[in-house]
């Protein structure tokens, strides 16, 4: 064998050991996971594609109460004075899901944003799979399938048959809402996804609460797959007002506006 073709062999082990090290190198590198804050929900589109799962929270994010009362702040303003006066978390918890779920049959909803509605339609149109995720319990299933379809948001149709796994605590899948209740929402897609054969190259989360945005991240953070969260945080625009709430729920069932409440607040 000639000094060139030993030399040619030589430079060719090389090459090919140079990018055996190179693929090696770049699988081990973590795909990409970030969280995004902002206070329009047009930022959703830029992250999503034929490939991507899209999971939305549901209060404060894709609507909100047009009442005060009807928020999810107030339920836990509910729970804390309850606790305070001397109830036990479990007793009340359930006189505050009984009061809350009662308010919300009669709390009107809207959105945020008026270009909400185009803009989820438009990434069910774009995405591999599109479903809301929420933390709201399964009691309030057929109170929140008739909020979205006031709003003409409707899931069922771009989101799996079926959840069947079993967590911590009670939840429910129907017509493309995951009622997840006390369990974390990114535990609960992780151990969904561990009984799945496929799964997503990427997900994207959007949600007004940080907390489960970060529990998604770190749930994410091993799988191969792309996280991309949203921190929608234009609820901040429209702040709870305790006091409103407080006297909206003492007079339920008689509806009055939180601009009503405010006015007879500022008489006293």
């Amino acid at each position: 064998m000639t000094s060139a073709r030993l030399e040619n062999m030589n430079q060719l082990l090389n090459q090919c050991r140079w990018s055996f090290l190179l693929i090696l190198f770049t699988l081990s590198i973590p795909l990409k996971a970030s969280i995004i804050q902002t206070n329009t929900f047009t930022e959703v589109l830029a992250h999503v594609d034929s490939e991507t799962w899209v999971f939305f929270d549901i209060d404060d994010t894709l609507f909100t109460s047009s009442l005060q009362m009807g928020r999810y702040q107030y339920y836990f303003l509910d729970f804390d004075d309850l606790t305070q006066a001397g109830f036990d978390e479990e007793t009340a918890h359930t006189i505050c899901r009984l009061r809350w779920n009662e308010m919300q049959e009669k709390c009107p909803v809207c959105f945020l944003e008026p270009e909400i509605l185009s803009i989820v339609c438009q990434i069910q149109r774009t995405a591999a799979l599109t479903m809301g995720l929420t933390a709201r319990g399964p009691q309030t299933n057929i109170i929140t399938h008739q909020q979205l379809q006031s709003l003409r948001l409707d899931f069922s149709s771009f989101s799996p048959p079926s959840i069947s796994i079993n967590l911590p605590s009670r939840h429910l899948y129907d017509a493309g809402i995951w009622f997840v209740e006390f369990n974390k929402k990114g535990t609960s897609v992780r151990q969904w996804l561990e009984n799945l054969r496929e799964h997503p190259s990427k997900i994207v989360f959007v949600d007004d609460r940080r907390h489960h945005l970060e529990n998604m991240e770190q749930q994410l953070s091993d799988l191969d797959i792309e996280f991309i969260g949203i921190h929608y945080d234009r609820a901040r625009t429209t702040p709870f007002d305790p006091r409103i709430a407080k006297m909206q729920a003492r007079i339920f069932p008689v509806i009055l506006s939180d601009e009503k409440v405010k006015e007879i607040l500022s008489l006293k």
